[in-house]
C-alpha cells in the first residue's frame, strides 16, 4: 500500500508539475485523487468486506483514470499508473482474465500513443510498459499464491491440533475404561 501510494504521489507530482498552467490541471488532480480513492480500499484489503464486483468496479475506475490521463499527459511517467493497476488484478481475477486485461490495456495505451502522442516509437514504448505490467502481474500472482498456501497451512495446522486434542481425549477415555475394568475385575 505504501509503495503504491508513494508511486502514485510521485507520478501525480511530476505530471501535475508538467501541466502547471494547463486547463487540464484541475481535472488531472481530481483524476489522481480518484485513482487513489480506488486504490486504497483494494490495497488495504478493505474492499474484501464487499462483494467482488465492488473491487472490480474500483479497478475499472483506476484503468479509466489511467487511460484518460494518458490522453492528457503525454509523458513517460503517467503509464506507471497502468503498472500499479496491473499489480492489483490477481486478487480478483484468474490468470487468464488478468492477462487479457493487461493485454487490452497495452493495446489501448498503444492506440492512445499512436493517435494522441508525438512519440516516435509507440510500439517500443507500449511494449516496455507491457513488460512492466506483466512483471507486476506475475509478482502479484506469486504473492497471492503464497498467501493462499499460508492460509492452507494454517487450516491444516488447525485441523491437526483439533485431531490431536480428540486423540488425547480418546486416549484418556480409553485409559479410564481400562482402569474401570481393572477395578471391576
Amino acid at each position: 500500500t505504501l509503495a503504491g501510494v508513494f508511486t502514485l504521489g510521485l507520478v501525480a507530482y511530476v505530471e501535475l508539475e508538467r501541466l502547471s498552467g494547463s486547463p487540464y490541471i484541475l481535472w488531472s488532480m481530481l483524476g489522481y485523487i480518484f485513482f487513489l480513492m480506488c486504490f486504497l480500499p483494494i490495497s488495504t484489503g478493505y474492499s474484501r468486506r464487499f462483494p467482488p464486483y465492488f473491487s472490480q468496479g474500483l479497478l475499472t475506475g483506476q484503468i479509466v483514470v489511467a487511460l484518460v490521463s494518458l490522453i492528457v499527459h503525454q509523458g513517460p511517467v503517467a503509464p506507471v499508473l497502468l503498472v500499479v493497476w496491473a499489480g492489483q488484478l490477481p486478487d480478483f481475477f484468474s490468470r487468464r482474465l488478468a492477462f487479457i486485461q493487461v493485454a487490452m490495456s497495452a493495446l489501448a495505451f498503444y492506440t492512445i500513443m499512436r493517435l494522441c502522442w508525438t512519440d516516435a516509437y509507440p510500439v517500443i514504448s507500449s511494449l516496455i510498459y507491457l513488460g512492466f505490467q506483466l512483471f507486476a502481474l506475475s509478482s502479484s500472482f506469486a504473492r497471492v499464491s503464497e498467501r493462499n498456501a499460508r492460509e492452507r497451512v494454517e487450516q491444516l495446522n488447525q485441523q491437526l491440533q483439533a485431531t490431536r486434542i480428540l486423540l488425547a481425549q480418546s486416549s484418556r477415555q480409553d485409559e479410564r475404561v481400562r482402569i474401570a475394568r481393572d477395578l471391576h475385575d
